[in-house]
């Protein structure tokens, strides 16, 4: 595979004053493949996907509250590119979108005013049309929804207007930060096969998730993280295979 097929990160370490967030992680996230990064709260997933899509830029720059010093080294590279560095903005002008945990929308505006956010920077007024319309096939329910203040709606309906507003940006490689997290059954299966189909459309996707279990059957590539170190690299078949890994991580 070519590099511009992968973000591949190296040595990646980022720390909060003396706390070693990340330590030396190195992965690799494959376009149209579905990478899961498993582990507990607090290993280092939100900050391992705040650190590739420039989450944590702004914070790395400048001291942050309580006056925390946030540092990173290493390297994270897109197509042979060094990315670490650049702003958010920059990243998602190079097709990386992030949707985040919590979902990150802002609820008095409307479904429509926060989809359109994810295309800010675009220019291509026909491409943003085929993507809005892209979104309603994806998620048919927001169409109905696109006039209603996000503050409004249920947890999943949220959760597919911020998977939307990430689509907005025409992304290459989606950083997705629990999305399942809070939604009724229902909203699960159907949010399990939107992601294999995006997957399947040649998107790479980074998914982190606490009910890991739901989303392994669709997961190729599967990073274990604990205390900021990747402690198991390997494949679906590989963890279904290792009894202790299953229980562990995925309750199986």
């Amino acid at each position: 595979m070519k590099d511009g097929d992968r973000i591949t990160i190296r040595d990646l370490s980022v720390h909060y004053e003396t706390l070693e967030a990340l330590i030396r992680v190195s992965m690799d996230i494959e376009s149209g493949q579905l990478t899961l990064l498993v582990g507990p709260n607090g290993a280092g997933k939100t900050t391992l996907l705040g650190a590739i899509s420039g989450l944590l830029y702004d914070r790395i720059k400048r001291k942050a509250l309580f006056d925390e010093e946030l540092g990173a080294s290493g390297s994270i590279r897109l197509g042979g590119e060094e990315i670490l560095h650049l702003p958010p903005h920059e990243r998602v002008k190079r097709h990386i979108a992030h949707c985040p945990e919590k979902r990150g929308l802002l609820p008095e505006m409307t479904v429509l005013e926060n989809l359109l956010l994810g295309a800010y920077l675009r220019r291509d007024r026909e491409g943003i049309k085929q993507d809005l319309e892209r979104n309603f096939v994806l998620f048919p329910q927001l169409k109905k929804l696109l006039q209603k203040e996000v503050g409004f709606l249920s947890g999943g309906e949220q959760q597919m207007v911020a998977i939307g507003r990430a689509l907005m940006a025409s992304p290459k490689y989606l950083l997705m930060d629990e999305p399942m997290a809070g939604l009724a059954p229902g909203y699960r299966t159907q949010l399990k096969e939107i992601i294999a189909s995006l997957r399947d459309e040649g998107i790479g996707i980074l998914l982190t998730e606490q009910n890991s279990k739901a989303v392994l059957e669709v997961g190729e590539k599967i990073y274990i993280i604990g205390r900021g170190t990747i402690a198991f690299e390997g494949s679906r078949d590989e963890v279904m295979s290792d009894e202790y890994i299953l229980t562990t991580y995925f309750g199986i």
